[in-house]
């Protein structure tokens, strides 16, 4: 899967990004942009169930953030429409467990200014992923 392009929201487009993220060593970012209603929980579903999480991934919109433990990956799902998030929390929660990270936010245009550079250049590996109102997805 070449990992830029246009891709249907699909569990088959989830497995194939579960596949590149288990072949690659490191934690991930996955930043999601989109508007209500576009997406983004359904495929942070359908991508943990890809990931052998299961389907039981639900919205964080109220709790902020819900966290999974997997085998491969902890996958940690924020919702930072109401609630923002700093480059701090975000790099004690990469520090909190040996475990390898995937960490899922939905309103990633809400993150503080330099917090995703300050994270790249520490080695964490950044995906954005635009969702549209026709369950497309960009990624980038």
């Amino acid at each position: 899967m070449a990992l830029s392009g246009v891709f249907e929201s699909s569990p088959e487009t989830a497995s194939k990004l579960a596949a590149y993220l288990l072949a690659e060593p490191g934690d991930f970012l996955l930043l999601m942009n989109g508007e209500m209603g576009s997406g983004k929980t359904t495929f942070t579903r359908m991508l943990g169930a890809a990931l052998g999480l299961g389907a039981n991934i639900t919205s964080p919109t109220f709790a902020g953030l819900h966290e999974y433990r997997g085998l491969d990956f902890d996958l940690l799902h924020f919702d930072i429409y109401q609630v923002g998030v700093s480059y701090y929390d975000l790099k004690e929660l990469l520090l909190s467990s040996p475990a390898r990270k995937l960490i899922v936010i939905e309103w990633a245009e809400k993150l503080e200014p330099g917090c995703v550079e300050q994270l790249r250049g520490e080695g964490v590996k950044i995906l954005e992923l635009g969702f549209s109102d026709s369950y497309k997805i960009t990624l980038t």
